[in-house]
């Protein structure tokens, strides 16, 4: 249970750090599946000769 005045020694970040790299994670993840899919998309492009 969090409690007010009670140290969260567990992550010792603010909670705005934790957020914003986590939403930094998030999109480079997304960013990684753009990638792939475009990556996709081209083979199948060179394979069928367009």
């Amino acid at each position: 249970m969090i409690r007010d005045g009670v140290p969260d020694n567990v992550f010792p970040a603010p909670p705005s750090r934790r957020l914003d790299a986590t939403e930094l994670w998030g999109r480079a993840g997304e960013y990684g599946l753009d990638t792939l899919a475009a990556v996709e998309r081209r083979t199948r492009l060179g394979a069928t000769g367009e």
